[in-house]
């Protein structure tokens, strides 16, 4: 199993140049000793760094799961349980069989709610997750 095709890296990274206004509520019973004591029971606007999206475009890469954690209680009460997955990414198919340690980038999505009632492959579910995700929309299985 794993994903072949092209692959966009995402990431973000805070302005130094553009500053967004957020709007700050300061709760009205902040403790005595919290360094924002004075301003409590206000909302004031400040300015944060504007997040921005880089990107980088890899053409025919091939996508493979190296780990799968799945925690078997169920925490959203509605039965799923967590499923954490980690994946490389490496140039080719050939590349990955040669040497499992070759890739060219790697990451992980951790946290995401899934339903394993009808005892589903873990790694079945982690690569259709991954497709869902940004970047990844272009990956077929291999």
């Amino acid at each position: 199993m794993a994903l072949t095709g092209n692959f966009t890296k995402i990431w973000y990274t805070q302005s130094e140049t553009d500053f967004i206004d957020l709007d700050v509520t300061y709760p009205s019973d902040l403790p005595s000793d919290d360094p924002d004591y004075d301003k409590r029971g206000t909302t004031e606007t400040i300015q944060v760094p504007e997040n921005v999206k880089n990107t980088q475009e890899y053409q025919n890469v091939y996508i493979a799961l190296d780990w799968c954690f799945h925690y078997k209680f169920s925490g959203d009460g509605n039965g799923n349980t967590l499923l954490d997955f980690g994946y490389r990414v490496y140039e080719s198919e050939a590349q990955r069989n040669s040497d499992p340690d070759s890739h060219i980038l790697e990451g992980d999505f951790l946290q995401n709610w899934v339903d394993l009632s009808s005892n589903q492959d873990i790694r079945v579910v982690a690569y259709e997750i991954l497709k869902t995700k940004e970047g990844f929309e272009q990956l077929t299985d291999s």
